[in-house]
């Protein structure tokens, strides 16, 4: 099926194509990274004290119809000198957007955010994490998909056919972030007879307007999130991956200088139901002067029913964060934030901080730390891969129209 979809994509892109388009965007990242581990690892064969990798996301988006037809074309790649698994490509985006009057349909590979508050997207479903990329769960995989957008008079209703699923990407024997016993990614097991082949669907309502964005979703089909077993000589975790029913909901309210924000879901699966939500506020101190730095608070707390026996590290957490944007040329940037469990000792502190380098490219650097991690704590695994991470992205960009013809 996912072949099919692809082909009919490509015979529709090769449609659109022969009429000539209106303007083409192209980009290119490249970004070297390395990463520093303090600590020797918890588990043999792990990485020792550094990695080194380089990743490669390019962008071409192209218009016709004077913007009503669009397509966008976003490969990835990442070569890793640690972990064979990091070793990965992708098709982030690869997809046909049309706009018909109140209608805005997709075929192809693309990717849906959906959530508010900053500690954890407690909602956003539709697209896998790319484990390997990231802990933090901000690396999503492409999703093959058909979606339909209709803009109603309170808001706009979208609904999503899934017809193929992206297991999670985990990491190798040799990389950092994995548990004691390794995981098996070819052996995942699936509720469904259908595997990866069955149908998931997702509807959702949003609505914006009066300073309030909220959102009401239901999604039907495989979990994105797997939990584990052990394989038959328990020399290796299985991802088990069983079919689910959630119900989410997210909301934001802006007033003056506060944001008040919301997630909240139910799910129903074969071995349990459970509730989870995570709220709070953003506070941005006013200034008098427009170019002075501009700072955040940030407050949040995470909650989950099913208390210590949850696959989420988050379940009663706290979060307190600060963000600093400094109105610069340069765009300089940082978000620093604490998480601490408030059922053990367990604390998890990440800061992020960036800024361009003239017109050439952006360095960062991400800093992770897992203090006085509690063994009753998902994050457990982790206790000794705090890390200190730096990259500088490269960009190369151009544009081509009816009109002009040139790049940089």
């Amino acid at each position: 099926m996912l072949r099919n979809c692809v082909l009919l994509l490509l015979l529709v892109i090769s449609t659109a194509a022969h009429a000539g388009f209106d303007s083409a965007k192209y980009k290119l990242e490249v970004t070297p990274e390395l990463r520093l581990f303090p600590d020797s690892p918890a588990y043999s064969g792990q990485t020792d004290n550094c990695s080194l990798s380089i990743s490669a996301l390019g962008k071409v988006d192209m218009e016709w119809n004077d913007g009503l037809t669009k397509l966008a074309i976003y490969p990835f790649a990442r070569l890793d000198s640690e972990d064979s698994e990091r070793t990965h490509a992708d098709l982030r985006e690869f997809n046909l957007r049309q706009r018909t009057g109140d209608f805005d349909w997709l075929i192809g590979v693309g990717k849906v955010f959906w959530g508010t508050t900053e500690s954890l997207h407690l909602v956003d479903i539709i697209n896998q994490t790319d484990a390997v990329e990231s802990i933090d769960g901000e690396d999503k995989l492409g999703q093959p998909m058909l979606s339909l957008a209709w803009a109603i008079p309170v808001g706009v209703l979208s609904g999503f056919i899934l017809p193929y699923f992206r297991e999670r990407t985990l990491p190798g024997e040799n990389g950092r972030f994995r548990a004691m016993i390794p995981y098996d990614t070819d052996s995942a097991i699936y509720e469904s007879s259908h595997k990866q082949h069955h149908i998931d669907s997702a509807l959702r309502w949003q609505y914006s307007g009066g300073g309030i964005d909220i959102g009401l979703s239901q999604f039907l089909g495989t979990a994105r999130e797997p939990r584990f077993i052990f394989n038959q000589d328990q020399t290796k975790l299985l991802p088990v991956y069983d079919l689910i029913r959630q119900t989410g909901l997210d909301f934001n309210f802006v007033s003056g200088s506060w944001i008040l924000k919301l997630e909240a879901l139910y799910q129903s699966n074969r071995i349990e139901n459970f509730k989870a939500a995570v709220g709070g506020f953003e506070y941005t101190i006013p200034t008098a002067s427009f170019d002075a730095p501009e700072i955040g608070l940030l407050a949040e707390y995470c909650w989950d029913n099913r208390g210590s026996d949850s696959l989420s590290i988050y379940q009663n957490d706290l979060f307190l964060g600060l963000r600093i944007g400094l109105n610069d040329i340069a765009g300089s940037e940082m978000l620093a934030g604490i998480t601490q469990d408030m059922q053990h000792s367990s604390r998890y502190i990440s800061i992020d901080a960036s800024r361009r380098i003239e017109n050439i490219g952006r360095i960062a650097l991400k800093l992770r730390v897992f203090n006085d991690i509690s063994t009753n704590d998902p994050l457990y695994t982790y206790k000794r891969d705090s890390y200190l991470q730096i990259e500088f992205t490269f960009y190369f960009s151009g544009e081509i129209s009816k009109e002009k013809d040139h790049g940089r």
